[in-house]
């Protein structure tokens, strides 16, 4: 937790730097937790990627959070004007100042059977 604290302008510096790109995938997962205690947390948490586009200095955030929830892509990514690339998940359409892009992996795994 100090650490991330310490990080705290480094990251501030990045995901300023990331949302003045024009570009942006993103995706999130679930992670596995472990209490305070030691145990495994019984909920599910999420990592949420956001990545810039990569042929110069790429910007790569991860943004730990306890939901799903669209709230969490319409608050990180807030006024972000570009294009957003993402899979087919609803959560993503909260951002609405966006020009999606899907991600055709995904998109061709619901036409070929």
């Amino acid at each position: 937790m100090s650490a991330a604290e310490a990080l705290g302008p480094i990251y501030n510096h990045m995901k300023k730097e990331l949302l003045s790109r024009n570009y942006i995938h993103a995706d999130e997962t679930t992670l596995k937790v472990i209490n305070d205690n030691g145990k495994d947390s019984k909920s599910k948490k999420y990592m949420w990627l956001y990545m810039s586009e990569t042929e110069s200095a790429p910007v790569i955030l991860y943004d730990y959070q306890s939901t799903r929830s669209s709230s969490c892509p319409k608050n990180f990514l807030g006024h972000f004007k570009g294009f957003l690339q993402t899979d087919g998940y609803n959560g993503y359409n909260s951002v609405s100042s966006v020009i999606r892009v899907y991600c055709l992996a995904h998109i061709r795994r619901y036409f070929i059977t």
